[in-house]
């Protein structure tokens, strides 16, 4: 194992007004009213063949308890269909994935109350629209929440597994990651520590898989967020793991392995800039890893809006990358930049919604050069109320603008 202390190599701020913001109304492709699945806690996994994995439950309330629900949205955007057909014995689905082979897996909680939600996990496997397999991690997983990554011949779970105080008593949780098969089969077990570690995704290398996501520096007294990219090998050994230090809270969202087999990771980067008057500075950032887990160089993304957070999710294109940005609230609109090879923006599109309506949750894809916009969105009539009873629609739509 490497443990490389990073600094940030090359970084810059782009100007905030070298790109004009252009707000635009995308054509709509296809709308699916009151959709089965509840867009608030709605989880989105793109597929492969440009469709979409969605997991989530019937009425989006927040304790979690409701029927869970899950589906299938075809690549045509024409059929919505659900997952399988007892959904409905389990509570609220999160973190699908597919598997090897055909059929899918997802996680759901079985325990109710919004404080334990997460005391009970258990991983469903589907297949052939029946549940095939359910595998429960220990209780006591609270503290950290559990997810799903999908691999070449099964899957990872990252989950806080339970340990026992010695002296003080109560239990603490150390960051776990397990690759399983297609048949929930532990083939390896990694725990990394009491380290408050989290991980957003990760991606298949040779003789591995990367991952990204945040480390929390427990060591200062005062709460910083690190960026963090990690590899692990093909049979559980650590290879690598790269922390690139900030100044409030820095998460990787995204990635993509670049021609030489190394990272390109999209996230978020909170800086405090007055502890005193509670300021903060919103900043997208991109950080750039070699295949030994070098960071060879990250880079900020300003914009001087209060709205704006930071970068969602990375797609690449024959000319640069496209990127989905977020706002901050509960309601933010859809935010999506292209950039050239180089790392600059080319374009800064907002998409507004429909009057009356706000977008949830949201995902881009591209088909050829063609990029689409998957929103889930709910009416804001029983905005201040709740989530229970508004109406809600799925909608795709296309902007049709190369970077």
């Amino acid at each position: 194992m490497t443990l490389v202390i990073a600094q940030l190599l090359g970084t810059d701020v782009a100007p905030a007004l070298a790109v004009d913001v252009e707000v635009i109304a995308p054509n709509v492709t296809a709308c699916f009213e009151e959709p089965f699945i509840h867009p608030v806690w709605m989880n989105i996994y793109p597929l492969d063949d440009g469709g979409f994995l969605l997991a989530g439950d019937t009425e989006g309330n927040v304790m979690g308890n409701a029927p869970g629900a899950a589906g299938i949205l075809d690549a045509e955007a024409t059929t919505l269909s659900p997952l399988f057909t007892n959904a409905h014995v389990y509570n609220r689905f999160w973190s699908p994935v597919p598997l090897a082979g055909g059929g899918y897996a997802m996680l759901t909680h079985t325990k109710e109350g919004k404080d334990d939600m997460f005391a009970e996990v258990a991983i469903l496997r589907v297949r052939d629209g029946e549940i095939v397999g359910v595998d429960t991690l220990a209780p006591g997983d609270g503290q950290i929440t559990p997810w799903l990554f999908p691999a070449e011949d099964g899957y990872f779970v990252f989950f806080g597994e339970r340990r026992e105080r010695d002296r003080r008593g109560g239990t603490f949780h150390v960051p776990t990651l397990e690759k399983r098969n297609v048949d929930g089969e532990v083939l390896w077990r990694h725990v990394f520590g009491q380290h408050e570690l989290s991980l957003s995704g990760g991606r298949p290398v040779d003789g591995g898989t990367v991952f990204y996501g945040s480390l929390e520096e427990q060591e200062t007294g005062t709460r910083n967020d690190f960026g963090v990219a990690l590899k692990m090998s093909d049979t559980g050994e650590l290879l690598w793991l790269t922390e690139s230090p900030s100044e409030y809270i820095k998460s990787y969202a995204d990635g993509l392995i670049t021609e030489d087999g190394g990272l390109l990771a999209a996230g978020a980067y909170t800086r405090l800039v007055s502890a005193t008057d509670g300021v903060y500075e919103y900043n997208g950032i991109l950080a750039r890893f070699a295949p030994d887990g070098t960071l060879l160089w990250e880079r900020m993304y300003h914009f001087e809006e209060d709205n704006f957070v930071g970068f969602a999710s990375i797609l690449a294109t024959s000319a640069g990358y496209y990127v989905r940005a977020t706002e901050t609230g509960w309601y933010g609109r859809p935010r999506v930049l292209t950039l050239d090879k180089a790392g600059e923006v080319t374009a800064h599109w907002v998409v507004e919604p429909e009057a009356g309506w706000d977008t949830v949750r949201a995902a881009i894809y591209c088909v050829g050069e063609t990029l689409h916009l998957f929103t889930a969105e709910k009416h804001e009539a029983n905005t201040e109320a709740g989530a229970e009873g508004a109406p809600t629609r799925i909608r795709v739509m296309t902007i049709p603008v190369v970077p």
